[in-house]
């Protein structure tokens, strides 16, 4: 029987993630979720029960006082033995406090999200296996909190942090930057008059780069994006909403998923203009299979791309939420184009919108006006 993947986290939390047969801790990995009184015999074991008046006649076999979390191994080696009646009782009457505390928990979970459509995605995709309990919390803390996972540890001073809500992010905006592996505190900027400064912290430098002031030498251009990162993370944090319509949580796509990602994220650097032959191309996918460009590392968050007609490419994903407030998910992509054993390197933070079925690069919202109102594309 499958266990909907909110009733086994209810379960979990009630019984405090431990197990009922030895009361250890379980981790999420391991964690199995047994009927006490079995499924598996025909009813035969609840029919006796009751007919000695040891469980109720209304007793639900499959409600929260007959399911407790177990150790998966030891589950196996549970469902290869036949309880005695007393002991089988011993364990419900353990089981029975919890109950009521587990019910409360899958009520709240499921009342907060049954009219989002995101919710039913999510928990479809749980039940197939391909989400973890574990990944489906974190989407619902953003929902419920604000909380927002954060891919890339922001260059600011004190501890690596990789996840943050709105009020957070705001007080993260206004620490000092710890820059090119926590060696460098800001980076130089000029402005359009020629007039200098160094942006020390997220606030200063967004401050600065809606100015129109812009990095003076290469290795500034080097600081720039990591200040770039940082910042726009930082802001896309405090002003992102919960996105109750996505196209990209359930199948989940990431950067392993490159015919879902437009081949504009690479032709946008081309030093020249984009060959006819490229340009019919869509995704990434399609680029990489006619030969124009060459995969040079991969995972789920980031992807490095060497390309034949121009700068290479390496994508990183920031944050992944509603970041224009038009409902939908999105994702924050920190793109860098660098030339392969050179110096030349220069990064940017863009918006991964779906349209069409393809992830498609977009200007960042700059103002709270934006905000709702859509964004332009780049170029």
């Amino acid at each position: 029987m499958v266990i909907d993947p909110v009733k086994r986290a209810a379960i979990w939390e009630a019984h405090d993630r431990r197990c009922m047969y030895t009361t250890e801790k379980i981790d999420v990995s391991v964690l199995a979720i047994d009927h006490l009184i079995p499924i598996n015999d025909g009813g035969q074991t609840l029919a006796r029960l009751r007919a000695r008046n040891l469980v109720a006649a209304n007793f639900d076999i499959n409600g929260f006082e007959n399911l407790i979390p177990t150790h998966g191994p030891r589950n196996r080696q549970k469902s290869e033995q036949v309880l005695e009646d007393e002991a089988l009782v011993f364990f419900l009457q353990i089981a029975r406090p919890r109950a009521e505390r587990a019910a409360a928990l899958y009520n709240e979970l499921t009342e907060r999200d049954r009219s989002l459509n995101g919710f039913l995605q999510l928990q479809a995709a749980a039940q197939r296996n391909s989400i973890s309990v574990d990944d489906m919390f974190k989407v619902m803390k953003h929902q419920s909190s604000g909380e927002v996972v954060i891919r890339m540890a922001p260059a600011i001073e004190g501890e690596a942090i990789y996840s943050a809500n709105s009020a957070v992010a705001s007080e993260l905006m206004d620490m000092p930057f710890s820059l090119a592996g926590a060696n460098v505190g800001g980076v130089r900027l000029e402005g359009p008059g020629g007039e200098k400064l160094v942006a020390k912290t997220s606030n200063e430098f967004l401050a600065a780069k809606a100015a129109d002031y812009s990095p003076i030498t290469q290795y500034d251009i080097n600081m720039w994006s990591w200040a770039d990162a940082t910042s726009e993370t930082l802001k896309a944090v405090k002003n992102s909403r919960f996105a109750t319509n996505s196209e990209i949580r359930f199948p989940l796509v990431s950067f392993e998923n490159l015919d879902r990602w437009s081949a504009e994220w690479i032709t946008m650097n081309a030093v020249e203009e984009v060959p006819a032959s490229h340009a019919a191309c869509a995704s990434i996918a399609q680029l990489l299979a006619g030969g124009f460009a060459k995969l040079v590392q991969q995972g789920k968050w980031m992807v490095d791309i060497e390309y034949d007609a121009g700068l290479s490419t390496k994508l990183s994903e920031l944050v992944r939420a509603d970041l224009d407030n038009d409902g939908h998910e999105e994702i924050l992509v920190n793109a860098v184009a660098y030339a392969p054993g050179g110096t030349l390197r220069a990064g940017s933070v863009q918006m991964a919108k779906m349209r069409d079925g393809i992830l498609v690069p977009m200007s960042v919202p700059d103002t709270e006006e934006e905000l709702g109102t859509g964004c332009s594309r780049q170029g």
